[in-house]
């Protein structure tokens, strides 16, 4: 009977290995600083303790030439760890890491267990040796553990469904046709800061949807905390005006004011909406924040709507800074106005959906919709 030692996976690789020995201690910047100096004439032995580097080490770095005398030759810095070397090259890893950012940016986003089968067809399709599990046809997991060490700009996020509308509707096109009406409006009106204004409305809930993180038990299965109902009433309500200078107004709009009105286009609100980019979602987490409070101070009473517009105006006092105001309508490239905001890249995803190939067989009076996932493709 094998018994596992603590810190060690089921493969016996032990996880919180801790070195043994001084060997390679040194860093990249203590060898280039000895490199330099034997460059200026100082010996090698010399160098060596100066900059606490073993001479044998050097010796192996400096490399002889043709006529007898030494150059020292720089190596990737790859090179100066210990152990097995990673499968792939620093190129290939990046291209790789490349590859997860824009499939999640074209909301076909990779997950754990996805980006081990593509490290393996990526090192099959280019006839790379490896120990990967070929009967599973997977990279390992500390494969994929190293892999996000080397690779920081990676981590593990927990995605928002987002609509095949808003993300179709997101274009090139109607982004464009806004920003030049909004021109328009702008260059005839010559509104200031304090003149445009973002007005919309949101859905509340009487019941909290998350709440905060509580101590508990170590170990314990599930922590509950009380909530007002199983499912909530929702109430619609038009929730602010705020402008573009960051002050917040009742809304009252109508034409005897004399008020310009510029709507968006339909399902990009989560890019061009002031309110949406940089309020509901503060808002919504301190209101549920006060559910709770609610809930803890008096005894688990039921939140009703009539509740609602009580509870509501702490949090909205508290949200509803100029701050949060000004930065919704610079993110929205609205004021000050930016029309360059929005990248091709940020527009590339409904770009991908404009490329679904249709299918119409007219015989038969039939339509299909075919397309292939960015996922299946090898970077």
């Amino acid at each position: 009977m094998m018994v596992r030692k603590q810190g060690q996976d089921r493969c016996g690789i032990v996880r919180n290995y801790q070195r043994k020995t001084i060997r390679k201690s040194w860093s990249i910047e203590q060898l280039n600083n000895t490199i330099t100096a034997i460059r200026s004439g100082t010996k090698i032995r010399k160098a060596a303790k100066n900059f606490d580097i073993p001479e044998s080490t050097l010796r192996d770095y400096l490399k002889p030439r043709g006529d007898g005398g030494r150059v020292p030759i720089e190596p990737a810095p790859e090179a100066y760890g210990l152990g097995r070397k990673p499968l792939f090259t620093k190129q290939q890893e990046q291209e790789l890491a490349d590859h997860v950012m824009k499939l999640a940016n074209l909301f076909y986003g990779v997950t754990p267990r996805e980006l081990r089968r593509i490290a393996f067809d990526f090192a099959k399709a280019n006839h790379l040796t490896h120990t990967f599990n070929k009967e599973i046809q997977l990279a390992g997991k500390d494969w994929l553990r190293c892999f996000l060490k080397r690779n920081p700009q990676l981590s593990l996020r927990q995605p928002e469904g987002t609509s095949i509308n808003r993300i179709s509707s997101c274009n090139a096109e109607s982004v464009g046709i806004f920003f030049k009406n909004l021109e328009n409006v702008l260059t005839k009106q010559a509104y200031k800061g304090d003149r445009i204004f973002n007005v919309d409305e949101s859905g509340i809930t009487t019941v909290q949807k998350k709440s905060e993180k509580v101590y508990a038990k170590k170990g314990q299965k599930q922590v509950g905390v009380a909530i007002s109902a199983e499912r909530g009433q929702t109430i619609t309500i038009i929730i602010c005006a705020v402008s573009a200078a960051g002050s917040y107004v009742p809304p009252m709009f109508c034409r005897e004011n004399y008020i310009v009105l510029l709507t968006i286009p339909p399902h990009t609100s989560n890019h061009l909406q002031p309110l949406d980019l940089t309020f509901f979602g503060p808002l919504k987490k301190a209101l549920f924040a006060v559910y709770d409070s609610h809930m803890l101070s008096t005894a688990h009473e039921k939140i009703t709507v009539y509740d609602v517009a009580r509870l509501f105006n702490q949090p909205y006092i508290k949200v509803a800074t100029m701050d949060r105001g000004i930065s919704g309508f610079r993110a929205a490239g609205i004021f000050p106005y930016n029309p360059s905001k929005f990248t091709a890249e940020d527009l590339e995803p409904a770009e991908e959906f404009r490329e679904l190939v249709l299918h119409v067989e007219s015989e038969e009076g039939e339509m299909s919709l075919n397309f292939a996932s960015p996922q299946t493709r090898i970077p």
